[in-house]
Parts: structure tokens; C-alpha cells; sequence
């Protein structure tokens, strides 16, 4: 069985019980114990191929690995919902979620099967305490078509249906807390405050973590002609302090554009002939957000994505498969944030990349050029190989 972690990824913020918003440290030993104990039982009723990842606070928050047999088939949306939360009960002593905190969120159908394996189907709980929604808290549950659970993902809180949800202080003062410490940490009065939202958050302070009934308020700075300023606060409701704070302002595209140093002209790579800087139209661009090719320019864009991420570039594209056979592959990876990123492969302009990159940008260039001669020619339309360090060759 495949690994469901691609499916599932999911920021993590879970917290130990408490009743008001107090600091409590992570479980001792014994916990942690507790908790393989009960992994242990849970492989011997489900299969010894379970997997399980644990938090700071020692909960397990994703169950993956195995597959376990759902109590009845299910025939609709509604059924799914319903044998989810069975295996989110069942799973209960390992994750610390309360039934009754999850609300149905949705059910999504994930096609699989049209990229080699099969057709799941994702069920999502959102949490909430009284009313009072769980920030970040979710509670994802995979399986197959049949409803065999494949893994159990939490970004939820364990242990709070009993939190207090009544505030000890009103909206007013909250914001006015997040409002003076973005004044102090900007130096700029705030162009817009947004409305200070009721919820339940967890937080992290180093090995520990804490259960805070908080005011979510977002204040931003924003002038023509200035890098914008906004950050996110979370004011403790009964304290009145600041437990937790975020940049809220994101960029959400990165790309930028790519480029290598290379053999001008038509002479070899000689002394008199140095590399110069080249695009490099059509290249491969690897992330976690995807593959893409550069375009005719060089020039290359992961829409939607908030940086940094990280870009690996090789001299490898739909018209090129550049090898060296005298080892690795040249690649080059690169943590981008935002656009208008310049990329330059072959720094320092070393004979044994100078001599892949050279191999790629002629690839291409003679594929444009039988392009350019009968824009309906495709013949050099494919990755064409080119070997490179080839011994007694030229």
C-alpha cells in the first residue's frame, strides 16, 4: 500500500487537556508509554503495518500504514461520515479527539485511479467546543471506496470538550492589545483591523503545549509604494495577553527565471571563448508544489504557492535529457519566495557543467530552429539524450 502522506498533509497544533487557558508541560514518560501501549493493541485488532507520528504532546496525530475493516459498507456521503467518525472513536485512546467536539465538514472523492493506484475517498470533521470553533482543527479521515480506513490525520485539539468557552474579557480590549503591539513592533498606526474572532487555539512554548481560549484579530499596514505589514494576534481571552502571533501577509505566486552560464558562439570551451550567462528556455523546475517547464524565455511561475520553496533545476526538459557519465547529474536547488527570482545554473562555470549545459541549450536551440524553419515540423519535438564525460569521445 502506498504511503497517504501527500494526501493528507496538514499543518500540526495539538494541546494537552486543561480547563482554563493555563501552560501545562508535554506528558511524562508514562504517557508516551501509554500511548505505544495502545498502538500496540490497535496493530494486533488492525494489522502490524500501522504506522503512527506523534506531536510534542505525545498524541498521535497521523495513523497511517495499514487498513482496517469499516463496521458496515457504505452506499452515500452519509455513510462515509458515519463510519469516519466509528474509526475516529475507535482510534479515540491514541489521538485524544472527542466525538462529540468533530462536526461534518465534507466528503471528496480523490480520482487515484486515473495516476496508477485507486480511487479514495477523504472524510473531513472541522472541531468545535459549544460554538466556539477550534482554530486550525481538523480532523481528516482516509479510505478506500469500500470505506476501509487507510489513515487517520489531526490537526484538532485532544481533550477539550470540556474547555471553558466563556470569555473573561470583551472584544474591544483584545483588540486594542493586538492594535498596540503592532504599533510597537511596525512603528505605524494600523490602515485596517479586522473584526476579533472567538476561538480556541493550542499553542506551542518550546517542549510544552497550552490550550488558550483567544480573540483572533488581524491588524495590516498597507501604503502605495511600501512593502505591506500585517500580522495576525491571538489574545488570550482571560488573561488579556498576547499568546500567539503570525505574519498574515503572504506572497503567493514564486517563480521567477532561469538561466546558465555556457559556451557562446560556435568555438568549444576554451580559455578565449568564457561562458556567458544563457537562458534556458523549457527547463524542468522540481518542488513539492510540482514539476513544471520553463517557458520559450526561460522564465517559469508556481501559481498559488506561498514561499520559500524549494526549486531543483537540472539540465532536463521536454526537447533535452542531458546524463553525465562520469557521475551525477548536475541539479541545483534553490529556496525561492515570491517572483521575479533570477536563477543562475553553473555558477562558477565549471568545464564538467559547462559542458551539460552547453548540451542543452543546443538541444533546444536546434529543436527552435527546426520550428522556425516549418512551424509544423515536431521532429525534434521529444527529450532528446545527450551524453556528456563520454571517455575517448568528442
Amino acid at each position: 500500500m502506498k504511503d497517504p502522506r501527500p494526501l493528507v498533509g496538514l499543518a500540526i497544533f495539538l494541546a494537552s487537556p486543561i480547563l482554563l487557558a493555563q501552560d501545562r508541560e508535554a506528558p511524562q514518560p508514562s504517557f508516551h508509554l501509554e500511548v505505544q501501549a495502545q498502538l500496540a493493541d490497535w496493530r494486533e485488532q488492525h494489522g502490524t503495518s500501522w504506522q503512527a507520528d506523534r506531536n510534542a504532546g505525545g498524541y498521535v496525530d497521523f495513523l497511517y500504514g495499514g487498513s482496517a475493516t469499516p463496521a458496515f459498507e457504505p452506499r452515500s456521503d452519509k455513510d462515509f461520515f458515519s463510519i469516519a467518525r466509528l474509526f475516529a472513536e475507535e482510534s479515540f485512546a491514541l489521538h485524544g479527539i472527542e466525538s462529540v467536539t468533530l462536526v461534518e465538514e465534507r466528503v471528496t472523492l480523490l480520482p487515484l485511479g486515473l495516476v496508477g493506484t485507486t480511487d479514495k475517498m477523504t472524510v473531513r470533521f472541522r472541531q468545535e467546543v459549544r460554538g466556539v470553533p477550534v482554530l486550525d482543527g481538523r480532523v481528516n479521515v482516509l479510505t478506500d471506496l469500500a470505506g476501509r480506513l487507510l489513515s487517520i490525520q489531526t490537526t484538532a485539539l485532544p481533550n477539550v470538550a470540556n474547555f471553558s468557552t466563556r470569555a473573561l474579557i470583551d472584544s474591544e480590549r483584545a483588540t486594542q492589545t493586538a492594535v498596540t503591539a503592532f504599533m510597537a513592533s511596525v512603528g505605524a498606526a494600523p490602515t485596517s483591523i479586522s473584526e476579533a474572532t472567538l476561538g480556541i487555539a493550542g499553542v506551542d512554548r518550546g517542549d510544552s503545549r497550552s490550550t488558550h481560549l483567544v480573540y483572533e484579530i488581524d491588524v495590516q499596514w498597507i501604503e502605495e509604494g511600501f512593502e505591506p505589514k500585517g500580522t495576525t494576534y491571538r489574545v488570550d481571552a482571560h488573561t488579556g495577553q498576547v499568546v500567539d502571533q503570525r505574519s498574515s501577509v503572504h506572497h503567493f505566486d514564486v517563480g521567477g527565471t532561469v538561466s546558465s552560464l555556457a559556451t557562446p558562439g560556435t568555438l568549444p570551451d576554451i580559455p578565449s571563448n568564457p561562458e556567458v550567462t544563457q537562458l534556458l528556455p523549457f527547463l524542468r523546475v522540481q518542488s513539492s508544489a510540482g514539476t513544471i517547464n520553463a517557458d520559450s524565455n526561460g522564465s517559469f511561475n508556481f501559481p498559488g504557492v506561498n514561499g520559500p520553496l524549494t526549486c531543483t533545476f537540472s539540465f532536463v526538459g521536454p526537447y533535452a535529457n542531458v546524463v553525465n557519465t562520469a557521475g551525477a547529474s548536475y541539479s541545483l536547488a534553490v529556496g525561492l519566495t515570491g517572483t521575479g527570482n533570477n536563477v543562475l545554473l553553473n555558477p562558477a562555470s565549471t568545464g564538467t557543467i559547462t559542458a551539460q549545459a552547453n548540451c542543452y541549450v543546443e538541444l533546444v536551440r536546434l529543436r527552435n530552429w527546426i520550428r522556425s524553419v516549418n512551424p509544423a515540423d515536431g521532429i525534434a519535438d521529444f527529450p532528446a539524450l545527450a551524453n556528456t564525460a563520454v571517455s575517448g569521445s568528442c
